[in-house]
């Protein structure tokens, strides 16, 4: 009889996938995944000089805004669409700067010295 009850507990705390959303109108946000939507997306289209950059959960009951929809619009106006998924809590996120590694060694020589 507690076994059920257990179920029905652990039902109720599923925790949805929180991802990045980007687009022209709202800007940078975050939101959470419908439920069983596993991926969060950043979808790059280049078209004519221009790079239109969408990112979202990557939800396939939802056509406007998952990859296959965005790659056929972006083809549509000759453009050339990327889309790249990932899993991970805000995985679509900003683009982190690298730090070329070379330039650490300048820095580690004026340490020593």
């Amino acid at each position: 009889m507690i076994y059920p009850l257990i179920i029905l507990s652990l039902i109720g705390t599923t925790v949805s996938l929180q991802c990045n959303v980007l687009n022209t109108i709202q800007g940078l946000s975050t939101m959470a995944c419908p439920p069983f939507v596993y991926q969060c997306m950043k979808f790059t289209c280049d078209s004519n000089g221009m790079t239109s950059v969408y990112k979202g959960c990557n939800d396939l009951s939802n056509p406007p805004v998952s990859c296959t929809s965005l790659l056929t619009n972006c083809m549509a106006i000759n453009g050339k669409g990327k889309c790249h998924t990932c899993t991970g809590e805000l995985c679509n996120g900003v683009v982190r700067a690298s730090f070329p590694f070379i330039l650490l060694i300048p820095s580690l020589l004026l340490f020593l010295i």
